[in-house]
Parts: C-alpha cells; structure tokens; sequence
C-alpha cells in the first residue's frame, strides 16, 4: 500500500511537494507510533529521495527525514543510531541557526538531538542542545506545549548531571512558571 501511494504520488510531486512531504512525515510518525517500523522506513526514504531531487538547500524534507529518523531510532531505544543521525544533521542545524525564522519542526529537531544524546548518557551534549531551544524560546519561537516540555526536561539533565546547586532555583523558577500558566500536571 505504502509503495503504490508513493508511486501514484510520483506524477504530482512538483506541483504538491510540500504537502507531499509533510504527508510522508505524518505517514511515518504514526507508523512509528503503531510499530510498522518497516513502512516507516519506505516513507523515509522517500523523504530523503525528495531532499536529494530537491535544489533548496533549506529543505524541510531533510529536517523531517532526520527528525522521524531519529524519532524511530529512540523508539525502537537504538540511541546509539540516532546520535550518528544526529551527528550528521549537524551541517543542516548550522544552516538552519542562520535562519531569521525557526519552524516547529527544527526545534523539534534540536530537542530529539537532545534527546538521543541523553539516551546514551552523554547529558553535556544534551544539555547544550536543550540550551540552544531555551536561548529560542526568548526570542518568541517556540509553542508553549514545547516550551513546557522543554524546561521540565532541563530540570531532568540537570538532575543527571548532578547539578545539585542548582536544581533547587531550577525546580522553583519551573514550578512558578508552571503554575502561572496552568500547566500543573
């Protein structure tokens, strides 16, 4: 089923490519989500395909295909793997920092490099990309639902890291900023 999608897709890929690669991320999350980890493989790569036909150096089909990548390397707690991958979109990160406006999905992209460094017990390296998404969030570019994520997350390296002076500010500053919002779990 997933091959004849993307055949039948072949004939409109140019004048629908953007909504084909945000179809073709969707179709890989929740393949990932529903364990079909071989068909989340065919849409990937059929997202790197796009990236390699494509001429826009800023191509999201890249930040989607290292993003899902990844998502599936954590998912099947192959972290090892998704911190190759993200060792190799290190190059797009760059190209991406110099962009004026950040998307969702790049700091999605930063968080799940984060993520994959944290699931290998490299916690600086994780923490570093964690700080990159916070100095973000000051400028405006970040949902909230991230945003809160994010900093309970920072909360969890730094207790990893045992930064033991600072985690009481940390917890509070997170519990007032919480609070304040209504986000209490």
């Amino acid at each position: 089923q997933q091959k004849l999608f993307i055949e039948s897709s072949a004939s409109r890929k140019e004048k629908y490519i953007g909504d084909l690669i945000l179809c073709l991320s969707n179709l890989t999350m929740i393949n990932i989500k529903m364990g079909d980890f071989g068909a989340a493989e065919i849409f990937l790569n059929e997202l790197f395909r796009i990236y390699e036909a494509s001429n826009n150096k800023h191509d999201m089909s890249l930040t989607l295909y290292y993003l899902n990548r990844m998502n599936l390397y954590c998912k099947l707690g192959q972290f090892e793997e998704a911190v190759m991958d993200a060792k190799k979109s290190e190059k797009l990160v760059s190209e991406i920092s110099g962009l004026t406006k950040i998307g969702n999905a790049n700091i999605q992209l930063f968080f799940k490099i984060s993520y994959s460094y944290f699931g290998t017990g490299y916690y600086r390296k994780a923490l570093l990309w964690i700080n990159e998404i916070l100095n973000l969030a000051e400028k405006g570019n970040i949902r909230s639902d991230l945003y809160f994520s994010i900093i309970i997350y920072n909360l969890i390296l730094h207790y990893e890291l045992k930064n033991h002076e600072l985690l009481p500010y940390l917890t509070k500053s997170t519990y007032r900023l919480l609070m304040k919002n209504n986000k209490l779990f």
